[in-house]
């Protein structure tokens, strides 16, 4: 996926000003930066959510977008929020109900298929957010730091989970985060924004993600902090 010389405007003032990047398929791209240098704005951009200037080249025709907080339907069941994602691509009520139940056994919550959203635990809900995003099978995945809040061991279990999933289908993914040692742990390459939304960092980890020697990265992981100061 290119973008190419992208702006965004809320009024007056630029969110993100000829901005281009080139994202690699199939490979997990972790952008970190200050709050307000435009990385949620460039994920809507990509799904098409806000008006830009600029030109956005992709392949991918699923997106599967996962937020900061569970964006589950309340009256709908959690069997039923990931079913309703698969009516346009499984035509058959028992094949999508068949993918439902092998992803929600993916992510250890099938005893909660029949529950609803406010019956979960944050984690749990978050869960069912990520399965939903996989089971729709999208070649572009989004993510708006979705382990943002979560305690440490939770958010251990989250990426355990996420990296599960990667793994089976590999979608080309844009993972937005504030955590050094998240990207570290999951991304292919490490695209570091200023508060103006501007490059000032870029690296590529060459080695299998998400099982890193800490030691190795140590230089990687002291340049990112000091391009984010």
């Amino acid at each position: 996926m290119i973008v190419k010389d992208l702006t965004v405007r809320y009024g007056e003032k630029p969110v993100l000003l000829d901005f281009s990047i080139e994202i690699e398929e199939r490979k997990i791209t972790c952008i970190l930066g200050p709050s307000g240098c435009g990385k949620t704005t460039l994920l809507n951009c990509i799904v098409g959510t806000v008006p830009y200037e600029g030109r956005i080249e992709r392949k991918e025709n699923r997106i599967g977008y996962v937020y900061q907080d569970p964006t589950l339907f309340p009256h709908l069941t959690v069997g039923k929020n990931i079913e309703l994602v698969l009516k346009k691509r499984y035509r058959d009520k028992k094949e999508r109900w068949d993918k439902v139940d092998r992803i929600l056994k993916d992510v250890g919550l099938f005893a909660e298929k029949n529950a609803y959203p406010d019956t979960l635990s944050g984690g749990m809900a978050q869960r069912v957010s990520l399965a939903r995003a996989f089971a729709y099978e999208s070649d572009l995945l989004l993510l708006d730091e979705p382990f943002k809040g979560l305690d440490i061991s939770l958010k251990k279990r989250l990426i355990d989970v996420f990296y599960d999933l990667y793994s089976k289908t590999e979608p080309t993914t844009v993972f937005v985060t504030h955590d050094v040692e998240e990207a570290i742990q999951l991304a292919d390459t490490i695209i570091v924004l200023d508060g103006t939304g501007k490059i000032v960092y870029r690296v590529s980890l060459d080695d299998a993600i998400h099982s890193r020697d800490p030691i190795k990265y140590a230089p990687i992981r002291a340049a990112v902090y000091d391009s984010i100061r």
